[in-house]
């Protein structure tokens, strides 16, 4: 075997080009165009409230969406035995009265497989409760991120989660944040409109409900003010596009279609423009004048001013109310991208993949012990699943309790998501350099790369595919060492979409990368054969250095993230 192998072309011309292409595979999505993270305010600003249908003791059914644009919602979370839920029921019974004319209250027992129907209805009429009261048939539990305690969520008449709190909310929190959501929810809408642009395609206020702000720029082609206005509009688009329509609107009847889409074009003017076919100069009471109007998220209109405009005062309006009406989202593509990312990382971290060599000195020493000398596609295959099984373990216990945590700390994810930023960004810069790196995670990875040793620190004698999980599982033990603040960073941007259910398959998608790194890896150094496995250490550095690079772009990534969200910095696509 050893003369074949040395008639074969070097080691780097043999395994390196099969695992560049397997990893530049794995990394294809990365190199799709998508905007990343397009979140223009911070995510505990203002967020959608996950939806629900819910019956109560009573027999009533009821929806979070039969009391948009009608009433704010207070929703109750607790169960019958826990002693602070009693509390927060006692602090609403004092406001009550002076709110149910304005609020929906509902308290939902998420301990609905230890109480009953009967139980929870015996309870309500026990305290004397006056609102609603159900078991949770809805997964409201995840869908609101509660813990088995008290928690109050407050949404507004838009259907928006406007306040949260865990533990014992207090009777002036409760009627602050409710009145607040009150003052706001129930505001005269901007008139409705129904327009068609000169490429055809049609726009409606109503459609851009919690969506979009809007701009309508009343106009004419031949007023020099509206040409100004144009102008401030673009810096305004530039920087807030992903959350904002403007619809330019000619209002002057002597004009036609034809000349606006010339004009449009001319001016190379990105957003819609459409002739007044829907009385747009009476709803918005204009005369033969330049009128500019933004409204808000909720249709409300925040700004009103005829003539020339201010640039600064448009930027700053348009970003208040983006911040203020916006629900926060998150594109999917960039999640997954991150969770990849993320996996390929943790494969290659430097806590364990000096380990590797070991690992492939391990599996052929053990085929040698079984007389196998040939390569077995099948046996290669089955070895790197059975040592990413045991990666997978690790990391979903690690994860597991990530997701926990997770819940619990949600509400602070915006600082910690920049303090995880920096982190990455640290041992990144760090990993790129020459300085001793072990020195500084070494009591990191003894911590976690125990499995599968005895109490001397030495492999135990188990079975082949035995051993091969429990050195999977070292592997991915001294992976975390490293990649603690990427599985957080991975699992709490997930959370903080607002479901745990993206947490969980986020994490599963970053098991899963580095899972697939391991079998990867596992087969095409069983095809080049045990020899490489000295060579591979030769490359350790560059395979340190690359990881580095890696997790230097997420941190970079994840603090431009907060900085954008927070209104700091405006880069397109995060802001």
């Amino acid at each position: 075997m050893a003369r074949r192998l040395s008639k074969r072309r070097p080691f780097s011309q043999r395994i390196l080009p099969l695992f560049v292409i397997g990893l530049g595979l794995l990394m294809l999505p990365a190199l799709i165009p998508s905007t990343p993270f397009e979140v223009t305010h911070n995510v505990a600003a203002v967020a959608k409230a996950p939806s629900w249908n819910l019956t109560d003791t009573n027999g009533t059914a009821y929806s979070l969406s039969q009391f948009k644009d009608k009433k704010v919602v207070l929703i109750d979370l607790m169960a019958i035995a826990c002693e602070s839920c009693k509390i927060v029921t006692q602090n609403i019974k004092a406001i009550y009265p002076q709110y149910k004319a304005q609020v929906f209250v509902i308290s939902v027992d998420v301990w609905n497989t230890i109480d009953s129907v009967s139980d929870l209805k015996k309870f309500k009429d026990d305290e004397g409760i006056p609102w609603p009261m159900a078991l949770d048939s809805d997964s409201m539990l995840t869908k609101y991120s509660a813990s088995n305690i008290a928690k109050v969520v407050i949404v507004d008449g838009y259907g928006n989660q406007v306040f949260s709190n865990t533990g014992v909310t207090d009777t002036n929190t409760m009627r602050s944040n409710l009145d607040d959501a009150i003052k706001n929810s129930f505001k005269p809408k901007a008139p409705d409109f129904n327009l068609t642009d000169t490429k055809g395609t049609s726009y409606n206020l109503r459609q851009q409900e919690g969506k979009k702000v809007v701009i309508i720029n009343l106009m004419a082609m031949s007023w020099q003010s509206s040409r100004s206005v144009i102008d401030d509009l673009r810096s305004v688009y530039n920087s807030t596009k992903s959350h904002l329509l403007i619809i330019s609107v000619d209002i002057m009847t002597t004009e036609t279609q034809a000349n606006l889409s010339k004009f449009r074009t001319d001016m190379k003017i990105p957003w819609p423009m459409a002739m007044d076919t829907d009385n747009m100069a009476m709803k918005y009471k204009t005369g033969n004048e330049t009128k500019t109007i933004i409204i808000d998220g909720n249709s409300v209109t925040v700004y009103e001013k005829i003539g020339l405009t201010d640039k600064k005062v448009l930027k700053d309006t348009v970003s208040k109310a983006i911040k203020d009406t916006i629900p926060s989202t998150i594109n999917s593509t960039s999640l997954w991208i991150l969770a990849i990312t993320a996996g390929v990382a943790s494969f290659f971290s430097p806590c364990a993949f000096p380990m590797f060599p070991g690992y492939m000195a391990y599996y052929f020493k053990k085929n040698l012990e079984q007389n196998e000398k040939k390569f077995k596609a099948g046996k290669a295959v089955a070895s790197g699943t059975v040592t990413a099984l045991g990666i997978i373990a690790v990391y979903l216990i690690i994860g597991g309790l990530v997701l926990i945590v997770g819940s619990a700390i949600y509400p602070y994810f915006s600082k910690l998501q920049l303090v995880i930023g920096i982190i990455l960004v640290f041992l990144g810069s760090l990993l790129m350099t020459n300085l001793q790196y072990d020195k500084i995670i070494d009591p990191f990875r003894k911590a976690f790369s125990g499995v599968g040793k005895d109490k001397d620190g030495k492999k135990k004698d188990t079975g082949f595919y035995a051993g091969l999980f429990t050195y999977g599982a070292g592997y991915g033990g001294a992976s975390a060492a490293c990649t603690l603040p990427v599985f957080l960073a991975v699992i709490l941007t997930g959370i903080s979409t607002g479901s745990l259910l993206t947490g969980l398959l986020l994490l599963l998608t970053y098991t899963f990368i580095a899972a697939l790194l391991m079998i990867f890896v596992t087969v095409i150094i069983a095809v080049v054969g045990h020899q490489a496995v000295q060579k591979l250490a030769k490359y350790t550095n560059a395979i340190k250095k690359i990881s580095g690079l890696v997790l230097l772009i997420v941190g970079v990534y994840l603090i431009l993230f907060w900085l954008a969200a927070n209104n700091y910095i405006n880069i397109p696509g995060l802001g």
